[in-house]
């Protein structure tokens, strides 16, 4: 079973942490003492971090939302309002809304070698590597761009007045918040320890050549220089009790502000060579550095030594302290919490490397889990996870009665309320009910060895016939009753018209050959050639459309209706309306295809699956997923799945209640809602009553119980296609001409009898 995120966590009494999980719990320690009704809320079921505190208060931590990034590791930087601000190789500087939506992107004229950060006003600041800085407006609109002279080095700071500091080259320079150069200070050497200012007038900084610097943060003037053993420097960082750096030949040192050294973290045969490019501070003095012996040590100020934890792997995100007093870090793929004593409180296990980490005050933790080597994916992953604290908020998805095995697919039955199939890694399962209980259909591949085979695509007709590949054989039935019928070699895609159940197509992905069936699936009728077949459907009517490398086609006469990198689309049952998911976006078209609409053009990634609820088609549920040049339903990288209530204009996000966000399949049930497929099972979205819709009158298309002048202004604008995004009221409103004879669209006849 695959999942996104595992949280281990260890308890101390008299407060705890529990974990509740799908999986084999790794480690939980309970207190001493714990009542026979607590014990009852101990039962590791469900999806969540649950954390209690002494007082009763009880929130979980769960992942909220993520986000894509590329070839960059660095932490986002959070505005006053919550929007988040992330960079990316292709030299963009993208805002993101605190519920995981993009807000804009913007052009930053260079690849981006910082990680942004904030003003005091509000401006967002990113050095490049063609030497530039750049200044944004919180609404996406560039301030100003000023050169440095050389690749601008990470991170960049900010001073009490709002003044940049930042590396570039061999220079160090101060820029005011209007872009002004204040001072620039060429040190003739190359710049290990971009600087850090103190608040207190002097500024520090490393390079190769002479260690330590500290300048005037007025003007740029050299105040003292500290040769370390090394002769460089990390980054240095100023606290309460002195100025705290490491050099690469593993030693790390406490300055004082006027230079002094009282203490220095020397190599020894019991620790080995400190990790100095990734310690973190206290604000009193405290320093947080891991060694060779594979611990995080805590040493304060006075250079003893506080604590040590062993840790899971080598330091991948540097310690911090957080705004709540907590220490941060990434080790390896797992994102450590430990408190003040040194006390491991939380493990955060992701996808990839955890290579940087913040804390928002009062908000959520980031994260970004970074990886390499995706296929078919354009650059290494940069995956910023948002994860936020309380218990997720109702509605949420639930889980059904089939937990615990990978579904590839699910596919309702028309015939019959609340039948469903699903196609899993270990068979086809059926249920009667909506999902809360299944059982397996016992389909097996042929002969007296023949397995279990793994069930990837499904098609049911409106009379309850149900067609899957099963292996290399199409296999039909009805409920739990199955069997197979001939063998398809190479072939693994099938289709059945929704009003000829005898009637069927089954393709290869691999040669582009489909094959037409009139009798159920026995003997071939008809062979066809699509070139870079995806998937294969049949539309009300009877038409067969096809999924393509090249786009969405009518497979009876060739008509490419969109092209794109598509993978998933529905039509309507008079082939009117269609939606179409994949790259660049979701789409839907009311005309059978000769116009599309973009719908959530703030979503993240690739719309990988996409479906509406029965009982409210204004409901729709979009999964993502990164972005890659040909998705496979077997290594699909999920980013989250998102919820419109009107059609797709606007989207919330909708992970609550998921254990996973590695989604397959998006199918709408009548009576039931909007069921979801992912690795660790089913989980459900219940349906939703639509409320009672406002009697149409005829004309009145903008509501106000009248017909009037900007009836008709509103209903030329729809005719023309001025505007897109009528309601499906409106429509029925305008839809006047010919008089008793609706033809579900507003027309230019229409316009005229208006």
């Amino acid at each position: 079973m695959k999942h996104p995120f595992n949280l281990q966590t260890l308890v101390d009494a008299p407060a705890f942490w529990c974990l509740y999980s799908t999986r084999r719990v790794n480690r939980l320690v309970l207190p001493t003492e714990v009542s026979p009704t607590m014990k009852r809320y101990l039962h590791l079921a469900t999806a969540f971090l649950l954390f209690v505190l002494a007082s009763g208060t009880a929130f979980s931590q769960y992942i909220l939302w993520q986000y894509p990034t590329y070839n960059v590791q660095f932490p986002p930087a959070v505005g006053a309002d919550g929007t988040v601000y992330v960079v990316s190789s292709d030299g963009t500087l993208q805002a993101v809304s605190p519920n995981g939506l993009r807000k804009w992107t913007t052009e930053l004229g260079g690849t981006p070698s910082t990680s942004p950060a904030m003003g005091p006003t509000g401006s967002i600041y990113v050095g490049l590597a063609n030497g530039k800085l750049v200044s944004v407006k919180p609404s996406g609109e560039k301030e100003w761009t000023v050169d440095l002279g050389g690749e601008v080095l990470p991170p960049l700071a900010i001073g009490p007045q709002g003044e940049i500091y930042a590396a570039a080259g061999s220079a160090v320079h101060a820029v005011d918040a209007a872009g002004k150069k204040l001072w620039s200070l060429d040190t003739y050497a190359k710049i290990t320890g971009p600087p850090a200012p103190d608040g207190l007038g002097q500024v520090y900084f490393c390079t190769d050549a002479y260690g330590l610097t500290a300048v005037s943060s007025a003007d740029g003037t050299e105040k003292w220089v500290f040769p370390n053993v090394a002769g460089d420097g990390y980054r240095p960082q100023p606290t309460d009790a002195g100025i705290w750096f490491g050099d690469n030949a593993g030693y790390v040192y406490l300055l004082t502000r006027d230079g002094k050294n009282p203490v220095t973290l020397a190599p020894d045969t019991q620790v080995g060579k400190w990790n100095a490019a990734n310690i973190g501070t206290a604000k009193d003095g405290t320093v947080f550095a891991a060694a060779g012996d594979g611990k995080l040590h805590a040493v304060g100020p006075d250079g003893k030594e506080k604590w040590a934890v062993s840790l899971p792997g080598g330091v991948s995100a540097a310690p911090y302290v957080g705004p709540d007093g907590m220490i941060y870090l990434g080790s390896q793929s797992k994102l450590l919490v430990l408190d003040q004593a040194g006390t491991v409180k939380l493990e955060f296990s992701g996808k990839g490397t955890v290579s940087a980490v913040l804390k928002v005050p009062s908000g959520p933790l980031f994260a970004v889990f970074s990886r390499a080597g995706l296929p078919g994916a354009a650059a290494n992953l940069g995956m910023l996870t948002s994860i936020a604290t309380g218990e997720p908020p109702s509605p949420r998805w639930e889980p059904t009665g089939l937990v615990g095995v990978s579904v590839w697919r699910i596919e309702a039955d028309p015939s019959s309320p609340k039948a469903v199939y699903a196609g899993t890694e270990s068979g086809l399962y059926f249920t009667a009910d909506g999902g809360k209980s299944w059982g397996s259909t016992g389909l097996r591949e042929p002969g007296s060895s023949g397995g279990v085979p793994s069930i990837r695509f499904i098609s049911v007709s409106k009379d309850g016939t149900g067609y899957a590949m099963a292996g290399e054989y199409i296999a039909t039935g009805r409920g739990v009753s199955w069997g197979v019928t001939v063998k398809m070699e190479g072939f693994d895609r099938i289709a059945a018209d929704p009003n000829n159940s005898q009637k069927i197509a089954v393709g290869s992905t691999k040669t582009g050959e489909v094959d037409l069936f009139e009798d159920g699936g026995y003997i071939v009728s008809q062979i066809l050639e699509v070139a870079g077949l995806r998937d294969l459907a049949f539309g009300g009517k009877g038409s067969l459309f096809a999924l393509t490398d090249a786009g969405l086609l009518v497979v009876d006469d060739g008509t490419l209706l969109r092209q794109g990198s598509w993978y998933d689309f529905s039509v309507s049952e008079d082939e009117t309306q269609m939606y179409l998911a994949g790259d660049p976006g979701l789409f839907i078209s009311k005309d059978g295809g000769k116009t599309w609409n973009q719908l959530g053009k703030e979503l993240p990634g690739t719309v990988f699956r996409v479906a509406s609820d029965p009982s409210n088609p204004e409901i729709l549920y979009a999964a993502t997923c990164v972005p890659r040049e040909k998705q496979d339903i077997a290594s699909i990288d999920g980013i989250g799945v998102y919820k419109s209530t009107d059609g797709g204009r606007s989207w919330v996000l909708f992970n609550n209640g998921l254990t996973d966000l590695d989604v397959r399949d998006l199918t709408g049930v009548p009576g039931v809602g909007v069921l979801l497929a992912c690795s660790s099972g089913i989980f459900v979205s219940p349906a939703v009553t639509a409320p009672p819709q406002p009697e149409v009158k005829f004309g009145d298309i903008d509501g106000d119980g009248r017909v009037a002048i900007p009836d008709v202004t509103l209903a030329l604008r729809i005719a023309v296609g001025l505007k897109t995004d009528a309601t499906p009221q409106q429509i029925k409103a305008g839809d006047v001409a010919p008089k008793g004879a609706p033809d579900g669209k507003i027309t230019i006849a229409d316009v005229t009898r208006l």
